[in-house]
C-alpha cells in the first residue's frame, strides 16, 4: 500500500492502524498483480482509494471515482 504524506495525521497514528489493517490485503493483492494506494485529493480533499495493476501501472478501480468516470 503506498500512503499520500497528507493523509498522515500527528504521528502517523492512524496511518499505522491502516497498514495493519490492509496488510493481509495487500499480501494477497500482490499474487494477482495489484496495489492498493491510498490518497487526499487535491480538488475536494476526500481520501481516494485506489487499485493499480501492478503489470499496467493502470488504476483499475477508484473509489470514489475520477470525475471523467462520473461524466462531471
Amino acid at each position: 500500500m503506498k500512503f499520500d504524506a497528507q493523509a498522515m495525521d500527528e504521528g502517523g497514528t492512524i496511518v499505522t492502524r491502516v497498514r495493519k489493517a490492509v496488510a493481509p490485503l495487500n499480501s494477497f493483492m500482490r499474487g494477482v498483480s495489484r496495489r492498493l494506494e491510498l490518497h487526499r485529493d487535491p480538488a475536494t480533499g476526500a481520501i481516494v482509494a485506489a487499485v493499480r495493476d501492478l503489470t499496467t501501472g493502470r488504476i483499475v478501480r477508484q473509489m470514489p471515482p475520477a470525475a471523467n468516470e462520473t461524466g462531471e
